[in-house]
């Protein structure tokens, strides 16, 4: 069935919870679900995974990586510049020159139409796997730019739902990172997983989600068995790590330079319509 949590704090909306709810919604040509409604515009992620790949594997001294496994500071991620258009990823003093991003000191951080790979100071290449995934232009002209909170937690044990999110808004991030990232795609937060079991649908993964696995996290909808899910949210003590729902259906961190599963996710324009059942061989169509 569909629930809902109801109002969340700092948004008017609600969420789906549970097992298999009704939030299967057609978007990109793909099969996508809804997370939620908040502030009047729909939350979607992408159903199945992109495939396994790095978050981000800047060598140190390349953008904002100060290790040799990668950033863990979305704003400047290889991920991130994957999967969002070019025009709305520059950082200030970053360019774009013949397909390259480079960093204010001119380093290559990325190039366009590749998957993440591992790239150090200086480098004047970039090893490419092409990326096939990209969102199509009737897809963009129903989405608008969202503020994605960046803030961070140095705790992984004894997190609810509320203090997951009352984190990924707060201003703990690693050695003065900016707090917030304003852009189209992105990942979903550690409390979007964990909301899924409100309501008494799993208390353990609900109030503990480190120790989900003595729940039952396939429960969730979000939860795919044996495989891990990135999230936009930094492990705040070190410059490399990065929260995700492992393939257990806890929420753990990895390094950056970790290969794991990738959902995108966005945000529907306020005047979008729906029409279905949400249901998988019915889902939502976006009529307006």
């Amino acid at each position: 069935t569909t629930q809902g949590t109801g109002k969340v704090v700092n948004e008017k909306g609600y969420r789906y919870e549970g097992k298999n709810p009704n939030n299967y919604i057609a978007f990109n040509n793909e099969v996508w679900r809804i997370i939620g409604v908040f502030d009047g515009r729909i939350k979607i992620i992408r159903n199945d995974t992109l495939g396994s790949m790095y978050f981000d594997y800047k060598k140190s001294g390349v953008g904002s990586s100060t290790t040799d496994y990668g950033s863990s500071d979305w704003s400047d991620s290889q991920l991130m510049y994957m999967l969002n258009p070019s025009s709305y990823i520059l950082k200030s003093g970053y360019t774009l020159s013949e397909n390259f991003i480079k960093d204010g000191s001119g380093n290559i951080i990325y190039q366009l139409g590749c998957k993440p790979a591992e790239i150090a100071s200086g480098a004047t290449s970039y090893s490419c796997t092409n990326n096939t995934w990209s969102l199509n232009s009737t897809a963009l002209s129903q989405i608008s730019e969202a503020t994605y909170y960046l803030g961070g937690s140095s705790s992984i044990s004894g997190q609810s739902a509320t203090t997951y999110y009352n984190f990924e808004r707060g201003t703990t991030v690693y050695n003065g990172r900016q707090t917030s990232w304003p852009g189209l795609v992105g990942l979903m937060y550690p409390s979007d997983y964990a909301y899924t079991f409100a309501n008494g649908v799993d208390d353990k993964c609900y109030t503990d989600n480190y120790n989900c696995d003595k729940g039952t996290p396939s429960n969730s909808w979000l939860y795919k068995s044996g495989t891990s899910q990135r999230t936009v949210s930094p492990y705040s003590s070190y410059a490399r790590n990065v929260f995700a729902v492992s393939s257990t259906g806890i929420v753990n961190y990895c390094s950056a330079n970790y290969s794991i599963g990738v959902r995108p996710v966005v945000y529907l324009k306020s005047d979008i319509k729906l029409q279905g059942g949400g249901t998988s061989s019915e889902p939502y169509e976006i009529i307006g």
